[in-house]
């Protein structure tokens, strides 16, 4: 998916919450429960084509279900030791990549609205860049986690080594 540079390690990756994906199952399942309730209380016979009106519609919400697991899937931030990485999945064929690195973030925080959001435990993660450009990662599981990550990276990348030290006493 991206290729890491030298000496560069995965710390976390983020995918989205599953939620994402609710909105094709209830399409899914509610077209099958009207199939369903058309076809056995009502005893429409979609004119002799019942079971491929039915074949039609389970074809079809297997495919919308696992054309959106398989963009959840993909859209993905990845925290590694040296960069920030939103893998943004649009379509089967469209994605898009942005890169940011610890030194040109300026501003870090997360934002939980509602109460499915609360009590899911999924929020936006809100990247603020030198350059006042926004990263916004919605529907992310336990977005505090992912900040408190990513400040502890920016913390530790800032932070002289010891043997620094030991030269600056040398001197």
């Amino acid at each position: 998916m991206i290729i890491l540079r030298p000496g560069e390690k995965i710390l976390e990756t983020v995918t989205r919450h599953w939620s994402r994906m609710q909105d094709s199952i209830v399409l899914s399942l509610a077209s099958l429960v009207i199939f369903a309730a058309l076809r056995y209380y009502a005893h429409f016979t979609f004119f002799g084509y019942a079971w491929q009106v039915f074949a039609v519609i389970l074809v079809g919400s297997i495919a919308l279900i696992a054309t959106k697991a398989f963009i959840w899937r993909h859209n993905v931030l990845i925290v590694t030791n040296q960069r920030v990485i939103r893998h943004d999945q649009l379509g089967l064929f469209n994605k898009l990549v942005t890169e940011l690195l610890y030194q040109d973030i300026a501003d870090i925080s997360f934002r939980k609205k509602g109460m499915s959001a609360m009590m899911g435990g999924y929020g936006t993660v809100i990247i603020r860049t030198l350059s006042e450009r926004k990263l916004i990662f919605d529907k992310v599981s336990h977005p505090e986690r992912v900040v408190e990550l990513i400040n502890q990276v920016r913390l530790q990348g800032r932070v002289p080594e010891p043997q620094a030290y030991e030269r600056i006493s040398q001197v």
